[in-house]
């Protein structure tokens, strides 16, 4: 609930099938001739391997590793009750493969 995303890019495109991508550094250079691009299946594989590409190289904004060693009891049952697993529970039917054999 509290990790952030990140929004890497926004593909839009025309009822003409014509694209453009609105995104970070290279992606929206890349794939900004609206009038020429059309969306089809090769340009859909190149704007996904231009994104895929932009976030290996992505910098991960994390916080200093000193501001993270503590952490709230409160914190963590939190964390422990989002990870419970749940299990079924029966509404009083039995499987005719529950039955005894006698």
């Amino acid at each position: 609930m509290n990790d952030l995303g990140y929004l890497i890019a926004r593909v839009f495109i025309n009822k003409d099938n014509h694209f453009f991508v609105e995104g970070k550094r290279q992606l929206s250079y890349l794939y900004n001739d609206f009038s020429n691009n059309e969306f089809t299946k090769q340009s859909i594989v190149a704007v996904i391997e231009s994104i895929i590409l932009y976030c290996v190289g992505f910098d991960l904004l994390t916080p200093p590793f000193g501001e993270v060693t503590e952490v709230r009891v409160s914190e963590m049952e939190e964390a422990s009750q989002n990870m419970k697993v749940s299990t079924g529970k029966r509404l009083g039917f039995k499987f005719s493969s529950e039955d005894d054999i006698t």
